[in-house]
């Protein structure tokens, strides 16, 4: 279920962005979007090594893991919060560099989705708690309700605020599902 969770929450800010307005702010849009998702390349890295370390840890002591586990879970937040950092500051520069003066307004939008990418990647590490106790089934909650948060603002935004409205959806989307499933994970 998290899976096509995940798709509807990345992709419905394009659908209903260019069924509102239209193709060519999708074009704009999805242009912002691929810079600020150069971010989950650091999500991946650390989640490829994450939950096989987080997991052996929990079955080496599971008394103490979360002592351990969670002082460097902290560590890696930073990372991903550094990261969205510079995908922020270097958004703008690298839209310039890659795409012609029609694109550029999508550089206002990178911080925005970079946000959303930065709580996928807090959201991937808190899961790994509940994989771990074996309660996945928490997060399938939190992914219906991002998804119907995400469905909703976009609704709201969109017609007024356009691309701007797409990328905040985003962000608050992926940031309630983040929040949430951290809340499940600190309470198995």
């Amino acid at each position: 279920v998290t899976a096509p969770m995940y798709w509807v929450l990345s992709s419905m800010d394009r659908w209903i962005l260019g069924y509102i307005d239209g193709a060519a702010s999708v074009g704009i849009y999805s242009i912002g979007y691929n810079v600020a998702v150069v971010s989950l390349l650091l999500n991946t890295a650390i989640q490829s090594v994450w939950l096989p370390e987080a997991t052996r840890e929990y079955e080496r002591q599971p008394e103490s893991a979360a002592a351990v586990l969670g002082p460097l879970a902290e560590r890696f937040i930073v990372a991903l919060a550094l990261m969205w950092l510079a995908v922020t500051a270097a958004g703008g520069d690298a839209i310039r560099l890659l795409v012609s003066s029609e694109f550029y307004s999508a550089s206002g939008l990178v911080p925005l989705i970079a946000l959303g990418a930065f709580f996928y990647g807090v959201l991937q590490l808190a899961n790994a708690a509940l994989i771990i106790k074996k309660k996945l089934h928490y997060a399938i909650w939190w992914w219906v309700a991002g998804a119907i948060i995400c469905l909703g603002l976009n609704i709201l935004l969109v017609p007024k605020l356009g691309r701007i409205g797409s990328a905040i959806t985003q962000a608050c989307s992926f940031g309630v599902v983040a929040i949430g499933i951290v809340i499940s994970a600190q309470r198995c």
